[in-house]
């Protein structure tokens, strides 16, 4: 089920299924008459932090 919580503000419901467990992801769409921008909830334990080597948020600049 998709939530359309403003104008150009919408969080999407995806089932997973990932290390043999299923899960419900909400990633948001952002949106304006110029650009999109999709905001990706990620998977627990689907990617580690390499230099440190614990599990973390990995976050990229545009």
């Amino acid at each position: 089920m998709n939530v359309m919580i403003d104008n150009g503000l919408i969080m999407i419901e995806l089932e997973a299924e990932a290390y043999g467990q299923r899960s419900i992801l909400h990633p948001v769409l952002i949106w304006d008459d110029t650009a999109a921008v999709l905001i990706d909830t990620g998977m627990p334990k689907s990617r580690s932090n390499k230099s440190s080597g614990k599990e973390g948020p990995v976050i990229s600049f545009i």
